[in-house]
């Protein structure tokens, strides 16, 4: 079936729209209200022998059932598949809308069928209209396929309540979004080409207080080398708010004035506004008065009302003597003081606005215009009449020789013909960037192409990033003007730091750069009617994801851009539309992305205007890239064309050219319009219009760049002929460069495996021969409970270090069945896992019923005792679409791909990288070596259990998901996670390296820190701070700066002169301390921790045999080895209280950094050298990345023999490893204040939450996070118990939706809660995607909004919430009496949110401990519970029968029920309850 877009045009001008307190909703306006409750009746019947179809009109009476009077039904058939419906009353008449349509429409003959008893069917050419008699019912069809339909059947509607007019409507069938909008823009009309300074920028405030204020903002654009076209006066200019006037003191001379300003190439736009004010003398005011043009009330008496001026009348321009008269007033004669630099007009508050709060500020709806028409008829039409008459006058001024510019803010269909529109006073809030997209995409595909909106917000005052944001956004709409207003802050560019200009300065030379775009798309409007810019859906109707999209548009058909709407984001979610056909060349770097949806783009503030600016493949772009400080300064410069390269070497676009000024294009066809074409190595133009009289101009292209795809799509990215890379290591590592670049060759075969057939084994071992000579292998391999099988691969001649410390336990084997094996492989079976070993070529296969899961290729293989001791192969996920893992990175949670020669493989070395940057796959603070392949049917793995520095190189895609794996030292120890689903193979991961124990609770609530607080009273002010403004806290912290010279376990003698004393005032606000405790010691004689490693032997040593020193935060400074047994417990020894001077239980946590380990020498990578030696002659490469969760498991030890094994201890730690969640949180690192850091924040605790650390800081609103402190905890609880995340990446729960593989800044809490990140500046919405299906429904807890599991939907944000949601069917236990510390809420009763399914049900659990000892694991001493309700039922099932839970209690204060309201509509519940 065709599916057809329609839309039906009402030519109505009544009515109102706003939800203020001035301004009525419906239930207040009378008709509104009484017709929208209403219920339908089918009150009207075709009288059939009424009907006339013998002219090119089919008239028929319709007939009431209650009396009242009959209508007058006319359709009429319109060229371009459109029909028009009017019905009149019969006996009475209606106000007809005048001077709205660009002409009167040509109807066409039709046919008309009445041989049936039942309709009358109407047909010309693809267009049906059928008429059904009783009851009364209109269907309209398109090649015979039924769209729409007038009738009181429940569909896809909309209920239209019109206050009065006639009944005039065009029904547009389409069938395309295409069709359907030049169809209405044919009923309408275009705009006129406008001049092209006009698509320029525009500089704006309310107000400018003098011609000099004008002539120094002028002359700084300059001065800092800010283009600008325009410069723009409020009202204030006139003369005490009489327009067509100049204040005589501040702008006295406005002749120099516009001259100065013309000397710059620049132009002026002044404000006039249609209140009059009532003022004798005043020229303009006693003219209308005279001859009787000003708008009357229902008595005859002009009507007056309050605006700017005081006192006003209101010209009365439906009267075309008043538009004649006011236009007259802008000729350079009447308009005294105006030059032609004065070369635009902005037509403000002319929706009319009235300053009385009573009448919704505007005109009362019974006044009387030009004919006796009531204003209630036409007063959505006034501000159209205006610019009408504006326009008119601006024409003749100039003798019809310039195209008018006029700003109108106030506008109806058909405004396009007069005016430009922005979208009105707007705020300096995030939100207004998004919906100044939304409202001037609805503007286009409504006709009014020429929309802007205020950069910057004209009201409030914006922070730099979101003034920056706002002008990088505004560049992509076609009307481009900075505007505040009076009483803010000043905010030209050329007023902020340099860093600041920058950005400003690019967003506006990126505008010049594409004036010949707009400018040809303009044109092109006025041929095609098509949009300037173009929501996805305009090219892409079929595309079902993009029809809610409106922080995207099209610049014409061949540039899509995302503003960045959100603070503080790193990346934003852009949607390529198109499928894998179609491809997008983002500008700002060398990537190419198919057509195939969402991807998660990198951006900085920087890179806005480029990384978000995409060219699409096969396009040509024709732009000026000399940019000047005015448009005018480069109409005689030369072109750059950007040739975007199909697959088949072809690409094509037009560009367009003449006086820039006058209509001779339109009257004389003057102009230069080419398609240009590239074809191979050619490059053809083509005059479109071979008519036109292009002698007078020359088209000139200084540079052509052509962009070309070089590799193939691998899940939706190509690599183009253009790239940058910000990030190289500091060293140059040999051995990684020369494996990425060995080619793949099969070294190795395998020896079938010795074994007693048909007797099971727990191992079976084999040998791998090498054919080159070198030391032959033997093979390994384990299957372990749980489904994981473990390779090892050793020399025969040689050994390797094997990594110890890591595992939670030595994990046990179980047998393998043998009996599949054949004379080319050998076939392992245990349960559902199989894993064939192909002898030749060596490969190894893993399935888990039946299907691939993972294979290891031989011919990837190597073992290299010529690169020292490194080793490589190569893994590939059959059933994976995309990789995961591999942290720490601050990258996508998804894994990009990798290529020689382009971007450098993700490494694991632990290094302290402060600063670091972001979409870098350069090393960080720790390595997690656990790589998913994830896809829509199944999830596997692999973990790497060696602890050297490694490289991945990675490739997604649906044909080849696959990472080579370059590891510098150590042995091969690799368990592959079979899965099948992400739960499945997170849970065999941490089965494997354990999980955290639970918290204690306080260390849930929020922590406050800085490097550093000066002194014990400063720590005392700041708690006693976070009291006096109600702040909750729970903890303090210290960083280096409270020690005596950076020596570790001591107290600064002057600064903290009193520790115990800072501790016990500290603790009583129920809050406790956390400081900073690093493991490189001060080499120092008389410092007793130095002294004793010293005289124990215990630090790391050169490869001479002396000690390792080296610099950091004391000087020069020893490292303990913590390899070493002794040297751990030594080392933790000193946390107990006699050996830490002055500490005491309030010193509850403890930090330990720079454990990288972290040495202040560029020279080897800021860490110890990988020659050094450990305990045992271990070299330190071997365990490199192993030793901050060494140094964490010697505090952990510490703090529990402190505390005599009841406490949990709390440690944080920068550097970690698999198993550091054993000991400690982690966070992620020295980041920046920058808003892609909060992004990316997301994007590593979700990838460390999968392998298996799930306590990662994220900042988040402080009582919200107090609220829901039983939420987490009962989360981390059951991590304990069933080793899930406490957060999830969506694809944990929705494994089979291919559209949340790559979102990272969603996430969710547990099962229950989805949260997704605000973190793009100034954003006013974001896209949210709700997964799960359209059974699968969440609850918003900020409104009453719910959510079908559906997909993407566009959600309004404001500073003070992120969207947060609760899963339909939970039950969310929650404190929501909130007060200083999670101490002080202890007893505090809990609050149950129930949140019903479909079937009334929800179930949840809840868990309640003593909240510090580890009696809960030790003693079972805890009460756990589930919560389930059933229609009014409310039980609560104590789960662990056997846990002694006498000592807790479970107060509920409340319960509250959240219950859908309304069936779901377009995804979206429209309420709960």
């Amino acid at each position: 079936m065709l599916r057809l877009t329609l839309v039906v045009t009402f030519l109505l001008a009544c009515g109102h729209s706003a939800d203020h307190e001035i301004f009525k909703d419906c239930s207040r306006i009378e008709f509104c209200s009484k017709l929208r409750s209403r219920a339908p009746e089918a009150k009207y019947v075709v009288d059939s022998a009424s009907i006339d179809t013998k002219s090119s009109q089919a008239q028929i009476i319709l007939v009431p059932n209650d009396g009242s009077a009959n209508l007058n039904l006319i359709l009429t058939i319109l060229e371009e598949n459109v029909l028009r419906i009017k019905i009149k009353e019969v006996g009475s008449e209606r106000y007809e809308l005048q001077n709205v349509l660009s002409k009167e429409p040509t109807s066409i003959n039709f046919t008309a069928d009445d041989t049936n008893a039942e309709f009358l069917r109407l047909i010309s050419g693809d267009v049906e209209v059928k008429v059904k008699f009783s009851p009364f019912d209109i269907e309209c069809y398109l090649q015979a396929e039924q769209w729409y339909e007038i009738t009181n059947q429940n569909q896809s509607e909309a209920y239209v309540i019109v206050e009065s007019g006639s009944l005039d409507t065009f029904v547009l069938l389409g069938p395309k979004p295409v069709d359907t909008v030049r169809q209405y823009v044919g009923l309408t009309g275009t705009a006129h080409l406008p001049q092209l300074w006009t698509l320029g920028y525009h500089q704006c405030r309310w107000n400018y207080n003098s011609q000099e204020d004008v002539k120094d903002v002028v002359a700084n654009f300059t001065k800092y080398n800010f283009p600008l076209d325009v410069i723009w006066l409020d009202i204030e200019y006139t003369d005490g708010k009489k327009y067509f006037t100049w204040d005589p003191n501040t702008f006295s001379d406005p002749i120099e004035m516009q001259q100065n300003i013309s000397a710059t190439n620049k132009r002026l736009v002044t404000i006039i506004d249609p209140h009059i004010k009532v003022e004798e003398g005043y020229g303009v005011y006693e003219g209308a008065l005279e001859k009787n043009l000003f708008i009357r009330t229902s008595n005859g008496s002009n009507f007056q009302g309050n605006c700017w001026p005081g006192l006003s009348s209101y010209l009365d321009f439906l009267n075309p003597e008043a538009r004649s008269y006011y236009g007259s007033l802008h000729t350079y004669e009447k308009f005294s003081g105006s030059t032609p630099v004065l070369s635009g007009i902005w037509n403000d508050m002319n929706e009319p606005s009235v300053f009385d709060d009573n009448l919704e500020k505007t005109c009362p709806s019974d006044l009387v215009h030009h004919g006796g028409v009531i204003h209630r008829d036409i007063h959505n039409i006034y501000g159209l009449l205006h610019t009408m008459s504006t326009h008119q006058g601006l024409l003749d001024r100039d003798n019809g020789t310039k195209r008018p510019f006029i700003l109108t803010r106030s506008h109806f269909a058909g405004t396009q013909r007069y005016s430009a529109i922005w979208t009105g006073d707007n705020t300096a809030d995030w939100g207004y960037i998004s919906v100044s997209y939304s409202q001037c995409l609805d503007a286009n595909i409504l006709g009014i192409v020429f929309c802007g909106a205020d950069v910057g917000g004209f009201f409030n005052e914006p922070d730099t990033e979101l003034l920056q944001r706002w002008y990088q956004a505004g560049v992509w709409l076609p009307f481009y003007r900075a505007h505040a207003t009076k009483g803010t802050k000043r905010r030209e560019p050329y007023l902020f730091d340099e860093d600041v200009q920058a950005v400003i300065r690019n967003a506006i030379q990126l505008r010049y750069k594409h004036i010949p775009v707009w400018y040809t798309l303009f044109y092109e409007h006025t041929r095609t009617r098509d949009p300037i810019i173009r929501p996805l859906f305009y090219h892409y109707p079929e595309d079902v994801n993009i029809y809610k999209i409106s922080d995207h548009l099209l610049v014409g058909r061949d540039i899509l851009v995302r503003a960045v709407a959100e603070p503080g984001v790193e990346s934003v979610q852009v949607y390529f539309p198109g499928g894998s056909e179609e491809n997008w060349f983002s500008i700002g770097s060398s990537e190419v992305f198919e057509g195939n949806g969402f991807v998660d783009v990198p951006v900085d503030i920087q890179a806005v205007g480029l990384r978000l600016i995409n060219y699409m493949r096969g396009s040509i772009i024709v732009r000026k890239d000399t940019v000047r400080l005015s448009s005018d300064e480069m109409a005689d410069d030369g072109h750059t064309i950007y040739v975007n390269l199909c697959a088949d070497g072809k690409a094509t676009g037009t560009a367009y050219v003449d006086d820039n000024t006058s209509f001779d294009y339109l009257n004389n066809k003057k102009y230069y319009y080419v398609r240009i074409d590239v074809d191979g190595d050619a490059i053809i133009l083509t005059e479109i219009d071979e008519d036109a009289v292009s002698d007078d101009f020359t088209f000139v292209v200084d540079q052509i760049v052509v962009n070309r795809v070089e590799k193939s799509p691998q899940d939706g990215f190509h690599s183009a002929s253009k790239s940058s890379f910000r990030f190289r290591p500091i060293l140059t590592h040999q051995n990684r460069s020369t494996l990425r670049t060995r080619a793949p060759v099969d070294k190795y075969v395998a020896e079938p495996p010795t074994f007693d057939f048909p007797n099971a084994t727990n191992e079976v071992e084999m040998t791998l021969i090498s054919n080159d000579g070198s030391s032959n292998l033997t093979l390994t391999i384990y299957a372990l409970e749980d489904r994981t099988i473990r390779l090892k691969i050793r020399e025969v001649d040689s050994s390797r270090y094997e990594l110890q410390d890591v595992l939670d336990e030595e994990p046990v084997t179980i047998p393998f069945d043998l009996k599949g094996s054949t004379f080319t492989h050998a076939a392992l079976v245990t349960g559902d896992i199989r894993v064939y070993v192909n002898y030749t070529p060596f490969t190894i296969e893993i399935y888990n019923k039946d299907v691939l899961e993972v294979i290891l290729h031989g011919d990837r293989f190597t073992f290299e005792s010529s690169l020292g001791q490194v080793f490589a192969f190569g893994v590939s996920f059959p059933q994976a679409i995309q990789l995961y893992g591999i942290h720490e990175h601050a990258e996508s949670f998804a894994l990009d791909n990798t290529q020689a020669g382009g971007k450098d493989p993700y490494r694991l070395r632990n290094l302290d990288v402060a600063g670091y940057e972001l979409n870098s796959p350069m090393a960080l603070y720790g390595s997690v070596p656990v790589l998913y392949g994830h896809g829509p049917g199944a999830t596997a793995g692999i973990f790497i259990h060696n602890a050297a520095e490694q490289w991945y190189e990675i490739s997604n895609g649906e044909n080849t998901t696959e990472a080579y794996v370059m590891v510098e030292s150590g042995s091969f120890d690799v368990f592959v996670l079979p899965g099948p689903s992400p739960t499945d193979v997170v849970r065999q991961y941490v089965n494997l390296t354990g999980t955290a124990h639970l918290p204690q609770l306080w260390t849930l609530g929020y922590h406050q820190c800085r490097w550093n607080y000066v002194s014990q009273d400063d720590l005392k002010d700041v708690v006693a701070n976070f009291n006096n403004y109600n702040f909750p806290l729970d903890v303090i912290w210290l960083d280096i700066d409270y020690t005596d010279g950076k020596k570790y376990f001591t107290w600064d003698s002057n600064a903290f002169s009193d520790p115990e004393e800072m501790q016990q005032n500290i603790s009583t606000t129920h809050k406790r301390l956390v400081t900073i405790i690093d493991p490189h010691i001060k080499v120092e004689q008389g410092y007793n921790v130095y002294d004793g490693a010293l005289e124990k032997d215990l630090f790391v040593k050169r490869a001479d045999g002396s000690n390792f020193e080296g610099d950091c935060w004391p000087g020069l400074s020893s490292y303990m080895d913590f390899l070493n047994p002794a040297a751990r417990d030594y080392y933790g020894s000193f946390y107990s209280y006699e050996n830490f001077p002055h500490s005491t239980p309030v010193l509850a946590g403890i930090w330990n950094d720079m454990n990288e380990p972290s040495v202040f020498d560029n020279s080897i990578e800021k860490t110890i050298p990988g020659d050094a030696v450990h305990y045992g002659g271990v070299l330190h490469r071997d365990i490199h990345n192993i030793y901050g969760l060494l140094h964490t498991m010697s505090t952990h030890q510490g703090l529990i023999q402190r505390d005599g094994g009841k406490t949990r201890p709390f440690v944080l730690t920068r550097s970690h490893f698999a198993g550091t969640q054993r000991y400690s949180a982690i966070w992620t690192g020295d980041n920046t204040a920058d808003w892609g850091f909060l992004s990316i924040s997301y994007e590593e605790c979700l990838n460390a939450n999968l392998l298996g650390i799930v306590f990662c800081v994220i900042r988040s609103a402080i009582e919200l996070r107090y609220k829901h402190l039983p939420t987490w905890y009962t989360l981390f609880y059951e991590h304990t118990r069933n080793k899930d995340p406490i957060i999830r990446p969506l694809l944990y729960h929705y494994p089979a939706d291919v559209n949340v593989f790559k979102i990272s800044d969603h996430l969710l809490v547990g099962r229950d809660i989805l949260v997704r990140a605000v973190a793009e500046p100034g954003v006013q919405s974001v896209q949210v995607y709700f997964p799960g299906g359209s059974e699968e429904n969440w609850l918003s807890i900020g409104s009453s909004e719910v959510f079908e599991g559906n997909g993407f939907v566009d959600v309004p944000v404001d500073i003070q919430a992120i969207p947060v949601y609760y899963r339909r069917g939970s039950i969310i236990v929650r404190k929501d009496t909130v007060r200083l510390s999670s101490d002080e809420m202890a007893d505090d009763g809990y609050t149950l949110y129930i949140n019903l399914d479909a079937y009334g049900q929800a179930t949840g659990t809840a868990y309640v401990d003593d909240n510090t000892s580890f009696d809960y694991l030790n003693n079972k001493k805890y009460f756990y519970i589930r919560i389930d309700m059933d229609g009014d039922a409310i039980s609560v099932l104590e789960i662990d029968e056997d846990a002694v839970s006498d000592d807790f209690t479970f107060i509920i204060d409340q319960v509250v029920i959240n219950r859908v309201e309304q069936l779901p509509q377009n995804g979206k519940l429209l309420k709960f309850r």
